[in-house]
C-alpha cells in the first residue's frame, strides 16, 4: 500500500507539471520536407527557360537541381533552421531527468575488512512558466527564421538558373562566333593571295598587301579567344553542375535560339513583393521583431517549477522504499544589472530599424532592376531588328556582287568583300540576339518570375 501511494504522489508530481506546460503553449506547426531531391516549397518552380525550347538546356537544369553545391547547401540550412527551432520549443515544455549514481568501497581494519554498496536514484522535473511571453516570442523569431531559409533556398536557386542559362547561351555565341571567324578567315586569306598576285603584277599597293596580311594575323588572335573563352564558359558550366571540367560532356553543340520567349507586358509591384529575397528579408524583420519582444520580457520576473524524487541506498529488496520527493516553486526577478537588459532592448531595437531600412533598400534596387530590364528588353528587341534587317542587306548585296562577278562585270576583290561584309553582318545579328537573350533572363531574374 505504502509502494502504491509513493509511486502515486511521484507520477502526479510530474505528470502535473508536463501537463502544464502542454496546456499553456501550442507550437507552430512545421510543413514537411521531403529528400534532398525533392524539397517541398510554399512556391513551386516554374520552368521559364523552356520558353526558349532548348532540350540540352532543360536537361542540365533539372540535373543542377539536384547536384549543384550552393544548392544542396542552401536545403542543409532549411534543415539546420528547422532543428534548431525544434530545440527553441523545447523550453516551451518541462524537462524531465532521470540520474544514477553507483559507489563501492572497501577498507580494511584491523579486525576486518568494511565493504559497502550504495546506489542511488533521482528523477527530476522543472518547467518554466512563460508568463511574459519571452519563450514564445523566441519560439516565433526561429519559425520565422527556418521561413527565411526557405526563401534563401528560392534565391539560390533563381541566381542558379539565371547563371546556369547565361553562360549556356554565351557558350553558344562562342561557337557561333568560332564558326563565323573560320569562315572569315578563309576569305582573308583569299583576299591576301589575290593581293600578292596583283602586287607581283604591280597592280596593287604593298601597303594594300600588308594591310590585308595584318587584318589576317588579328582575325586569327581573335579565333584563339574565341576558343579560350568557349573553354572557360564549359568550366562555369561544369562548376554549376557540381562536376570537375573534366567530367564534363556535352550531348549536343549549343545554339542560340531563334525562337523568343513571350513578350514582356507591365509588371504589378505585386511581383516584387513576391521576390524570394524580398520575403527573406521580411521574414527576418519578422523574427527581429519577435526578439525585441523577448528581450523586453526579460526584464520581467521568471517563474519555475520544480520536482524530484530520490532514494539513496537502492536494494533489490526496497526499490521502492524510502523514496524523498519535493516540489519547489521559484521567482526570478531582475532588480539591478547597471543597465544590461535594457542595453539588450536597445540593440534589438536598433537591429530591427537597420533590417527595416534594408528592405525598403532592398525594394528600390528590386523596382530599379525590373525597370532596367524592361527598358533593356525593348532596346535589344529594336537592335535586334535593325540587326536583321542589315544582314538581310549584306545577303542582297553578297548576291548581287556574286552573279556580276559570275557574268565577268566585277572585280573578284569586290565579290570577297562582299561575302566579308556579310559574315560581319551575321556576327552582329547573332551578338544582338545574344545580348536580347540576356536581357530576358535579366528580367526573369528580377522579377522572378520563374516561381508561382
Amino acid at each position: 500500500m505504502k509502494i502504491g501511494m509513493r509511486l502515486i504522489s511521484v507520477s502526479t508530481i510530474l505528470l502535473s507539471l508536463f501537463f502544464i506546460g502542454c496546456a499553456s503553449y501550442k507550437p507552430v506547426q512545421l510543413p514537411k520536407i521531403l529528400n534532398d531531391t525533392n524539397l517541398s516549397l510554399p512556391n513551386r518552380p516554374e520552368k521559364w527557360w523552356e520558353g526558349f525550347d532548348d532540350r540540352e538546356l532543360n536537361s542540365l537544369l533539372n540535373e543542377a537541381i539536384t547536384k549543384n553545391f550552393d544548392l544542396l547547401a542552401a536545403k542543409s540550412r532549411i534543415s539546420q533552421a528547422k532543428e534548431t527551432l525544434a530545440k527553441i520549443n523545447s523550453s516551451l515544455y518541462p524537462s524531465v531527468d532521470l540520474s544514477l549514481s553507483g559507489s563501492h568501497s572497501k577498507e580494511s581494519f584491523e579486525n576486518g575488512t568494511f565493504v559497502s554498496n550504495d546506489i542511488s536514484g533521482s528523477l527530476q522535473a522543472s518547467y518554466e512558466v512563460d508568463l511574459f511571453g519571452r519563450l514564445d516570442a523566441l519560439s516565433k523569431a526561429g519559425f520565422h527564421d527556418y521561413n527565411r531559409q526557405k526563401f534563401d533556398y528560392e534565391t539560390v536557386y533563381i541566381a542558379l538558373s539565371s547563371n546556369l542559362v547565361t553562360n549556356w547561351y554565351d557558350l553558344a555565341y562562342s561557337y557561333e562566333s568560332e564558326k563565323i571567324l573560320k569562315e572569315r578567315i578563309e576569305l582573308a586569306r583569299k583576299e591576301v593571295a589575290l593581293l600578292k598576285q596583283r602586287y607581283e603584277r604591280q597592280r596593287a599597293k604593298l601597303v594594300d598587301f600588308l594591310s590585308q596580311q595584318s587584318s589576317l594575323k588579328q582575325m586569327e588572335s581573335d579565333l584563339e579567344a574565341v576558343k579560350y573563352q568557349k573553354e572557360l564558359y564549359k568550366n562555369t558550366l561544369s562548376a554549376l553542375l557540381g562536376k570537375s571540367p573534366l567530367e564534363f560532356n556535352l550531348n549536343t553543340i549549343p545554339s542560340l535560339p531563334e525562337k523568343m520567349p513571350k513578350q514582356i507586358g507591365s509588371v504589378s509591384s505585386e511581383v516584387l513583393l513576391k521576390r524570394p529575397d524580398i520575403q527573406a528579408a521580411l521574414e527576418s524583420l519578422k523574427a527581429q521583431d519577435r526578439r525585441v519582444a523577448a528581450t523586453v520580457s526579460a526584464q520581467y520576473p521568471r517563474f519555475s517549477i520544480s520536482a524530484s524524487v530520490r532514494q539513496s541506498d537502492i536494494t533489490l529488496n526496497n526499490i521502492f522504499e524510502n523514496w524523498s520527493s519535493s516540489i519547489v516553486a521559484s521567482l526570478l526577478a531582475p532588480i539591478y544589472d547597471a543597465g544590461s537588459r535594457e542595453a539588450d532592448v536597445k540593440i534589438a531595437t536598433n537591429k530591427r530599424r537597420e533590417l527595416i531600412f534594408n528592405l525598403k533598400k532592398l525594394l528600390v534596387e528590386a523596382a530599379v532592376e525590373v525597370a532596367n530590364a524592361i527598358k533593356s528588353i525593348e532596346t535589344k528587341q529594336k537592335s535586334y531588328q535593325i540587326a536583321k534587317q542589315q544582314l538581310l542587306i549584306a545577303e542582297k548585296k553578297e548576291q548581287s556582287y556574286r552573279m556580276h562577278y559570275l557574268h565577268g562585270t566585277e572585280d573578284f576583290k569586290r565579290y570577297l568583300d562582299a561575302k566579308l561584309a556579310l559574315k560581319l553582318a551575321k556576327d552582329r545579328e547573332v551578338r544582338s540576339r545574344l545580348e536580347l537573350i540576356k536581357a530576358y533572363i535579366s528580367f526573369y531574374r528580377a522579377t522572378a518570375s520563374g516561381w508561382n
